[in-house]
């Protein structure tokens, strides 16, 4: 379910994750590389966020245990953990994940805020690009949308349905 948009970044960024990995783990030899070459194979999703200005840029990646890792300014870091994910969306310093069973949490991956659970039932999720709503497309094929600033209160789209 990936968009060319969403892929070449994402491709970017997890080549941006092993470039930076290299360069920290250069010269190791043992467990410590052996654990970084795991975590790049276990990356399942990926996705970049990039302002409407196009002064700041993050990327995200998602792996097969639901570890959630941020990269901001090449300093890449584990942000959060959601079990049986199976795609991630960035929007800034939060993500959105969507789990197998069709739920989807928030995480903060820059502060340590509890995980917000803000809608179920979906097949598949994108954030609006320059503005703070989560698109998200129920497995009804109905098309609703979470306002960040909203406190995600979520609001079907009128006109869209049989989405897939």
């Amino acid at each position: 379910m990936h968009h060319l948009g969403r892929v070449i970044p994402s491709l970017q960024f997890l080549t941006e994750m092993t470039i930076c990995w290299t360069m920290v783990h250069f010269g190791l030899k043992g467990p410590q590389v052996d654990d970084q070459a795991k975590v790049l194979e276990s990356i399942i999703d990926a996705d970049s966020y990039w302002s409407s200005a196009g002064s700041d840029s993050s990327y995200s990646a998602l792996s097969s245990s639901g570890d959630i890792y941020y990269d901001k300014y090449n300093k890449i870091r584990k942000a959060g953990n959601v079990p049986d994910g199976k795609a991630i969306a960035t929007n800034g310093v939060y993500a959105a994940v969507l789990k197998n069973e069709g739920s989807v949490v928030i995480v903060s991956m820059l502060y340590e805020d509890d995980y917000i659970t803000v809608a179920n039932n979906m097949q598949s999720l994108i954030w609006w690009w320059g503005t703070h709503k989560l698109l998200t497309v129920k497995q009804d094929g109905t098309v609703w949308s979470y306002d960040r600033t909203a406190k995600y209160k979520g609001e079907q789209l009128p006109g869209l349905s049989n989405v897939s």
